[in-house]
């Protein structure tokens, strides 16, 4: 899968370092975040795969879609922001999704 995301970002790739025209950088610390990243997404792609063959797509899919409420909360949490009263109402109907599909 991670292989079909490759191919489709080169057509975008190319024509900007082509238009760039300066060499690629050797950056040890940017490679290793980009392998680490590309080893996260394989896993969660894995995970995703067998959460369907496991249980029923029609949970699996709507509960994956709810990801970035993840990040929304990490950013609360960790990088303590704000949330306004919208925000709050959104992250409390999508744990109510939560448990509505759940049962």
């Amino acid at each position: 899968m991670e292989v079909l995301f490759t191919f489709g970002a080169l057509p975008l790739l190319v024509p900007a370092w082509i238009r760039g025209r300066r060499k690629p950088q050797n950056d040890k610390a940017g490679a290793t975040f980009g392998i680490l990243g590309g080893a996260v997404a394989a896993l969660a792609n894995l995970a995703l795969f067998y959460a369907i063959r496991a249980g029923d797509v029609s949970v699996v899919v709507p509960l994956t879609a709810l990801s970035p409420l993840v990040t929304f909360l990490l950013g609360a949490i960790v990088l303590k922001e704000r949330m306004n009263r919208s925000q709050m109402a959104g992250v409390l109907c999508a744990i109510v999704a939560i448990v509505l599909l759940s049962m």
